[in-house]
Order: structure tokens, then sequence, then C-alpha cells
């Protein structure tokens, strides 16, 4: 379980650069080689999100569901990295972040 660190600040699950939960979605598309073409699709303004809470929230055992086939950290879906930045410093919604992680398996 890889450990998520994030940059957006404004995510409801964003607790001080770590991202506290239990499970998030890196989806992307397909034939993009490029980070910036991924996004957390678990990404949830604070500001939206009035009845939003946390209750299972652990970013120490989190789970990286990610359909990302093209990165070499990508096994049967799931991100197999030690750990995973996502990136999204001024995000308003997930198509403002990326997986920073991401490296291309083509060649």
């Amino acid at each position: 379980m890889p450990e998520i660190t994030c940059s957006a600040r404004r995510c409801v699950y964003n607790d001080d650069g770590y991202c506290e939960r239990e499970t998030i979605r890196i989806d992307v598309d397909d034939r993009s080689q490029y980070s910036s073409c991924t996004c957390c699709d678990s990404f949830e303004d604070e500001s939206d999100c009035r009845d939003c809470s946390c209750e299972n929230c652990s970013g120490e055992n989190a789970s990286v569901e990610c359909f990302a086939t093209e990165c070499i950290y990508n096994e049967g879906r799931e991100c197999i990295a030690d750990s995973i930045s996502v990136e999204g410093h001024d995000a308003c919604c997930c198509i403002d972040t990326c997986c920073d992680t991401f490296r291309t398996n083509r060649v």
C-alpha cells in the first residue's frame, strides 16, 4: 500500500500534504504517455463537500486503483509504487490534478 502525498490543498481528504482517503482512483487517457493526462478521480473540493466525512480514512493503508495501464507501476489496475505523489496545488476539480509518479512503460 503506497504512501500518498498530495498538493491539492482544497481536497477534503488532504491532511497536511497527505491523502487520508482509504482508497483512491487514478484515471487517465490511456493513449497518453504523460502524467498531465492522469487525474485523481477521488478528489473532492472541500467547499462542495458539505456532508463529506472521512470515517474510515487512513493514509497508511491506502490502496490505489489505477487506470493508467501504460504506467510501469500499474499491475492489474493497482498501483504498486511504494509511494505516489498527486499534484494539484490550485485544483478545484479532479481534472486539475495529476499523478506525478506516473512513468510510461512505452519505449
